[in-house]
């Protein structure tokens, strides 16, 4: 895991999504994963235990061609690259947009299975650094000292080929991909300003 700075660095108002996924919840790790949380130069400027609902899910995983294709996309290298595994052999396709659309699927039943718990973090270079924190997708993968890596359990193919692997966690991966994510869960009266 790459280093995290614990400095106060100058004050920036980079804010990031983070859910909480229900396998998280389930295990009661929500305090777990919060501790890790606060023990970096970050806010919790926001955070709800909530289900989530269709236009929760609707949003949050966007029909467009370029997201399901994006998203297909890169489950298709993950397979390959970490899995060693055929995606057609896996989804019946290696169709970006088909594997896209299954992923996207899978992923709205899995986060409409049980609650969720949603945080807004802010800070500097916040999106990375707890992107970091959390680990590679798959927790098989993910590193000690990460969450996915300290507190994830191995995948259960059969999920995994739906999309669904049960990681505990999600953060927005970039800072545009965190403010379109934020508006998705939390309305702007739900969020802390920066007087407090």
């Amino acid at each position: 895991m790459e280093p995290i700075s614990h400095e106060v660095q100058e004050t920036t108002h980079e804010r990031t999504l983070v859910i909480l996924k229900p396998d998280a919840v389930e295990r009661r790790l929500v305090g777990a994963i919060v501790a890790r949380f606060e023990s970096l130069p970050f806010e919790i400027i926001a955070m709800k235990l909530l289900r989530a609902h269709r236009m929760h899910l609707d949003k949050h995983f966007p029909n467009t061609k370029e997201w399901i294709r994006n998203m297909g996309t890169r489950a298709c290298e993950r397979l390959v690259k970490e899995l060693n595994m055929d995606p057609a052999a896996k989804f019946g396709t290696s169709n970006p947009d088909e594997v896209g659309r299954k992923i996207a699927e899978g992923c709205r039943q899995y986060y409409a299975s049980g609650p969720l718990c949603a945080l807004v973090l802010q800070g500097h270079d916040v999106v990375r650094a707890v992107r970091a924190l959390i680990g590679n997708t798959l927790p098989s993968k993910a590193a000690k000292g990460t969450i996915r890596g300290d507190f994830g359990e191995p995948e259960d193919m059969g999920k995994l080929i739906l999309g669904a692997a049960r990681n505990l966690i999600h953060a927005s991966d970039s800072p545009a991909e965190a403010e379109r994510e934020i508006a998705v869960w939390f309305s702007p009266a739900e969020i802390l300003s920066a007087e407090g």
